[in-house]
């Protein structure tokens, strides 16, 4: 019983988590198109999704929580999967700022807006999980 009750916490979370900012990106993406001020919802839109990705890696943390040991960083994750997963979330700015427009993006990323939704989601979920703790010895 006290599994199910956990789970059905977690699935409030994850998918109260998912509404909440869908709301929001859904508000301000009006909002934008109100008074053409685009950059200001792109800017936010690349931040709004990464809470997602700590919602899931929620139970991971938790489990962690649970043990005796030290925390630890795993940093090899957040180079080899962390890198590429904020690249894509900040894809918008980095090429539409970046110096004298040298940072060549596919077409297929700059055209999409769910390129920057699961990038989020994924760096959300790199950081909160590269979090560990050792066993004792």
């Amino acid at each position: 019983m006290k599994s199910i009750i956990s789970y059905f916490l977690y699935a409030l979370l994850l998918f109260g988590t998912l509404l909440l900012v869908s709301y929001i990106d859904f508000r301000l993406e009006i909002i934008a198109k109100q008074d053409y001020r685009v950059w200001k919802w792109v800017t936010i839109k690349q931040f709004l999704y990464i809470p997602v990705g700590f919602a899931l890696a929620f139970p991971y943390v938790v489990k962690n929580f649970k043990k005796d040991g030290n925390w630890k960083f795993d940093y090899k994750k957040i180079i080899f999967f962390g890198i590429p997963a904020l690249c894509l979330t900040f894809s918008y700015t980095l090429y539409y700022h970046s110096v004298l427009g040298i940072v060549e993006i596919p077409w297929w990323i700059q055209m999409d807006g769910a390129v920057i939704e699961l990038g989020g989601a994924l760096l959300g979920y790199i950081i909160f999980s590269s979090f560990f703790k050792t066993e004792k010895d």
